[in-house]
């Protein structure tokens, strides 16, 4: 398991969180929020990233042999940018880091 790569991107339905550290990641959501479980999250890589609890501090990890799942998580980002009504969302030059950046200005 590895230290995912900050910023990540936590989406709940059409709802999107950006973490840009382990500092803000812990202010950000509670413990209880991850015990109940928070569906998508990625990492900057395009990584799947699992959130854990231990006491009252969050954890986020990487499985360093799972494929990124950079299509999917574009997806995510691009039906995010679609409701917020970002035109990024549907511009087909508008790669991940282009994605990314535009749902950090949204978010």
């Amino acid at each position: 398991m590895w230290d995912p790569r900050f910023p990540i991107f936590m989406f709940d339905g059409q709802d999107l969180m950006i973490s840009t550290s382990y500092k803000r990641l812990q202010s950000n959501i509670e413990p209880i929020d991850v015990r109940a479980g928070i569906p998508d999250v990625f990492d900057s890589d395009g990584r799947r990233v699992t959130l854990e609890t231990k006491w009252s501090r969050i954890y986020a990890t990487v499985d360093s042999q799972q494929p990124a799942a950079s299509e999917e998580f574009s997806g995510k980002l691009r039906d995010y940018l679609r409701a917020v009504r970002d035109s990024a969302a549907d511009d087909p030059r508008c790669d991940l880091p282009c994605l990314m950046q535009a749902a950090m200005n949204r978010a």
